[in-house]
């Protein structure tokens, strides 16, 4: 086999063309024998076509989707044709395809030997279901640069807390800012009611600020946010998740924050926006397939119903005295 040059990548295309022409009875498909349907999919680059409803369809029809990408992937899109988001790999290129090889046979062995179509999944109701308790806190870029997305931004949180069950026994959620210095918006145990959360929401505003310090907002988040003093629940084993929205890259040292916030057990999400570093973004995630990157206004909505789902999925919790 020798490899096919060419431009530009179109994946949407191919996926469609496997669909139609591959898993097909007419070359062997057996799906109607209730054989699984496995798909692997290796890309280095962002599509140049849409591939969600292809993406979409192939779940539809029951074949398992896995993702493999290098550093110039897009993982929000190899997020979105994967079968689900945990059935997306990473590597820094295809030399260190073996380093995966015992996650990936992981994955397939937890994957239901079926052809049974899959539903499709209503966040709202997993997320309901499943996430009974977690201590959640939004820490927002709130630098000058993010004020040509400050609409989608805000509504983004707005939708992902209006779809979660919010109570002292239930979901908690904080909202921070920063740019220089952080800023509490409302801290875990300023309201126990869903609709005064809404009601603050309703009325933020990106408060501005020419230079962006991330280091120095974890660690806020860590010292002052997610403590007993302020709503955490940390003690009774409660999930303590992070989840970081920003623009561009820090002006000061993440690593440690970081390294200290892994230490306390708590689970950071990292959503990148716009022009963001991505080998930063990667590096403030807790792991691989809690990073998404958003480059358009539509992919908004997507990256909201992958980190419900992934925060919803997230089992870890933390061992009683760790958060302090």
């Amino acid at each position: 086999m020798r490899h096919k040059y060419g431009r530009p990548l179109n994946i949407g295309k191919a996926l469609a063309f496997v669909r139609d022409n591959v898993f097909s009875s007419s070359v062997g498909g057996r799906s109607a024998e209730s054989v699984p349907q496995y798909l692997y999919i290796f890309s280095g680059g962002r599509s140049g076509d849409d591939v969600r409803e292809p993406a979409q369809s192939l779940k539809e029809n029951g074949i398992k989707t896995f993702s493999i990408g290098t550093k110039n992937a897009d993982t929000l899109e190899m997020q979105t044709i994967s079968f689900t988001p945990a059935h997306y790999f990473h590597v820094t290129n295809f030399n260190n395809l073996q380093s995966i090889h015992p996650s990936v046979e992981a994955t397939l062995r937890g994957t239901e030997e079926t052809t049974e179509f899959p539903t499709v999944i209503d966040t709202s109701t997993i997320t309901k279901f499943q996430l009974q308790s977690a201590d959640i806190v939004f820490l927002l870029d709130g630098s000058d640069e993010m004020q040509e997305s400050e609409r989608l931004i805000l509504d983004f949180v707005r939708e992902f807390v209006n779809q979660l069950e919010i109570g002292p026994s239930k979901v908690q959620v904080a909202l921070i800012q920063y740019s220089a210095e952080p800023t509490a918006d409302f801290r875990l145990n300023t309201y126990s009611l869903k609709e005064n959360v809404m009601s603050h929401l309703s009325n933020v505003k990106l408060k501005g600020g020419f230079t962006l310090n991330t280091g120095v907002a974890l660690d806020y988040v860590k010292n002052n946010v997610l403590t007993t003093s302020s709503g955490s629940r940390a003690q009774q084993g409660v999930p303590q998740i992070l989840i970081i929205l920003r623009g561009r890259k820090s002006e000061d040292d993440v690593l440690g924050p970081v390294d200290r916030l892994r230490k306390a057990g708590i689970a950071l999400f990292s959503v990148g926006v716009n022009n963001t570093d991505t080998l930063e973004m990667e590096q403030l995630a807790h792991s691989l397939r809690a990073e998404y990157l958003i480059k358009e206004k539509s992919d908004f909505p997507f990256v909201k119903e992958q980190l419900l789902s992934a925060i919803a999925s997230h089992k870890d919790t933390v061992s009683p005295g760790v958060g302090e």
